[in-house]
């Protein structure tokens, strides 16, 4: 069952139906990967700081007073936190095929 997607946005989620899991995702779970969960990430991934206003800003994890930064800042901040021992990250530019027709 895919998570849903929601690329940091309130509405992506339904505009996009998740019916099933990314091509990344089925090749990493068809090589044997478990899946932990899903990150926080800014907006669209269109921006650089990290700071979501929807779902909040990711934290650096060895100073909670700064930000992570970054487009994938919540992929990065769990590996760096050590939760994983890695995370797919996200373009921006790839966000484009989500958006309405």
């Amino acid at each position: 069952m895919p998570y849903p997607t929601t690329g940091g946005t309130k509405w992506m989620h339904k505009v996009r139906q998740c019916k099933d899991d990314a091509e990344c995702v089925k090749r990493l779970r068809s090589c044997g990967a478990i899946l932990v969960g899903k990150t926080n990430m800014h907006e669209l991934g269109a921006g650089t700081s990290g700071i979501n206003p929807h779902y909040g800003t990711t934290r650096n994890p060895y100073n909670i007073g700064r930000i992570a930064g970054g487009s994938s800042s919540g992929s990065a901040a769990v590996v760096a936190a050590g939760l994983c021992p890695a995370a797919l990250g996200v373009d921006g530019g790839a966000q484009n095929n989500y958006l309405p027709k």
